[in-house]
C-alpha cells in the first residue's frame, strides 16, 4: 500500500516546496490507467477488424449482432450498421449501383446567337399625383368621418 501523505489541518495553509516535489514524482510515476469499462461505442470500434472480417465471409449486421449479443455486448443490428458505416464499402442488395445501366448522355448545351437586350429603365418624373391617384383602386379612396359628439 503507498505511503499516505498527511493532509494540511488548515483549508488555507501554505505547501512546503518539499510537498510539491513529492506530488510530482508520485504522479509521475503512476502507471496509464486501465479502463473499468467502455461504451457499446467503443467496444464497436475495438471489434471493428473482426466485424469486417465477418462482413466479408458473408455474415449480415443482424446475425453479427446476435453473436456479439451471445458474446455480453448487448448491440442492435442497426447500432452496428451505425457505428461500421463506411462509404467506400461496396454496396449490395437491392441498393446497389448496376454496373450493366449505363447513365443517359447529358443535353449539349447551346450557344445564344445574340445577347438578351435589357429591358428599358423607366426615367423618374417630378410630377406629383393627387391622392385619387395614390389611393388603392380596389377599396377607393380613404375618407375620414366627422368625430363623433358623445366622445
Amino acid at each position: 500500500m503507498p505511503e499516505k501523505i498527511p493532509m494540511p489541518t488548515k483549508k488555507h495553509s501554505a505547501l512546503t516546496p518539499d510537498a510539491i516535489e513529492q506530488a510530482r514524482q508520485r504522479l509521475a510515476s503512476l502507471p496509464p490507467a486501465v479502463p473499468t469499462s467502455v461504451s457499446i461505442r467503443q467496444a464497436v470500434k475495438l471489434l471493428e477488424p473482426e466485424i469486417a472480417a465477418l462482413r466479408d465471409k458473408g455474415y449480415s449486421l443482424p446475425q453479427i449482432a446476435d453473436h456479439l449479443n451471445a458474446a455480453g455486448i448487448p448491440v442492435a443490428h442497426s447500432t452496428l450498421r451505425n457505428y461500421t458505416y463506411d462509404p467506400r464499402r461496396k454496396r449490395s442488395g437491392k441498393n446497389a449501383q448496376r454496373s450493366d445501366v449505363r447513365k443517359a448522355p447529358a443535353p449539349r448545351k447551346t450557344k445564344l446567337t445574340s445577347p438578351p437586350q435589357p429591358a428599358p429603365v423607366p426615367v423618374p418624373t417630378t410630377e406629383t399625383k393627387s391622392p385619387k391617384e395614390l389611393s388603392n383602386p380596389k377599396r377607393g379612396p380613404f375618407t375620414p368621418k366627422p368625430d363623433r359628439k358623445d366622445l
